[in-house]
């Protein structure tokens, strides 16, 4: 037993099966390993032996003699069992772990959906490589959500958000934002052309162009909205069931409509008394919201299947989007209901 290793450090290469290398980057060796026959009091005077050596110590990580994970221990756990416990008798068999493919915001998101702090990574024989670390963790977290809040921002991700954002030149903070800002000048050109377009509407109805701005931010606020916690839903379950998550979205668009068409509608009443307006603005708020929600799961969903990271999608390329087609709903809507109605 003397001879077995009580570190991955300490593994030879043949005990990896020449895997290392595609285990997450994020991951460390420096951790402590345990056998199941092992008692605590072993395992205490390892730990006692070796803790210069580990990055990570919040978990004992137990294998067999062919390196496979088959349990982890808490040092918590350790100090709390008598020394002559078993450690097959206390460990925990149902081992959270990742793949060495896993993307790193994955690793992150499972951490806090199971409440460890350490994420043990194993390859597809259930053998040990690494683990990443908490202090990783933390700085992923911190990172990914840098880089979630530059892209709602409509800026290009930088390598290192946490660090590039401050450091990087003029020249490159351009390059990064001004991609989506001209989409968002394209976007605003094309809203323009469809304004123009109904322009005999709005010389019929002037009023309809007070409420253009209403129209247009209840469709990308409803879309933002949506989009944020689809996008998140997938990160955190990229299997999840579409069908179950759509069924409820639908509920919830419907009664948000309803909602928000029930308010401006009275609100048109009270102000305009205009019967026709008030069946131009509630089929209008309602029809670009249930839109809005439709676009705002459809893009980040296409984006997935083509395997393009889903969050590219967000901020302005759904904006742009989301105005366009409100915009179009609320004229076509507007137009038909004038000629049949006036």
């Amino acid at each position: 037993m003397a001879t077995r290793p009580h570190s991955l450090l300490d593994l030879t290469p043949e005990h990896t099966h020449g895997h290392f290398e595609t285990a997450l980057m994020k991951s460390t060796t420096h951790v402590p390993l345990a056998y199941p026959e092992e008692t605590m009091q072993e395992v205490h005077q390892t730990l006692i032996r070796h803790s210069k050596e580990y990055e990570s110590i919040g978990y004992i990580y137990v294998v067999d003699d062919d390196h496979h994970l088959i349990g982890v221990l808490s040092v918590k756990e350790l100090f709390r069992s008598p020394p002559e416990t078993v450690i097959k008798s206390i460990m925990t068999t149902d081992v959270v772990a990742v793949h060495p493919q896993t993307d790193q915001e994955h690793v992150a998101i499972k951490s806090l959906h199971h409440k460890i702090s350490a994420v043990p990574v194993i390859d597809k024989n259930q053998i040990l490589l690494g683990v990443v670390p908490p202090d990783v963790i933390l700085s992923i977290l911190h990172s990914e959500h840098t880089e979630d809040f530059l892209r709602l921002a409509g800026v290009h991700a930088f390598r290192d958000p946490s660090v590039n954002i401050i450091n990087a030149s003029a020249l490159v903070h351009i390059t990064k934002r001004l991609p989506w800002l001209l989409l968002g000048l394209g976007g605003g050109l094309a809203a323009a052309v469809i304004v123009r377009s109904y322009e005999n509407v709005l010389q019929q109805e002037i009023i309809l162009a007070a409420f253009i701005p209403s129209i247009v931010y209840l469709a990308d606020a409803v879309g933002t909205q949506t989009e944020t916690l689809f996008i998140r839903s997938l990160a955190i379950d990229p299997h999840m069931n579409l069908g179950k998550y759509i069924r409820r979205e639908a509920v919830v668009s419907v009664v948000i409509a309803a909602v928000m068409g029930s308010i401006i509608v009275t609100a048109a009443g009270l102000f305009w008394q205009d019967p026709i307006f008030m069946w131009i603005l509630g089929i209008s708020v309602i029809a670009t919201i249930l839109a809005a929600i439709l676009l705002a799961i459809a893009i980040p969903f296409a984006f997935s299947r083509l395997k393009i990271d889903p969050a590219i999608a967000g901020g302005p390329f759904t904006t742009v989007v989301c105005d366009i087609v409100s915009l179009l709903i609320y004229f076509t809507i507007s137009q038909s209901l004038l000629m049949i109605l006036r």
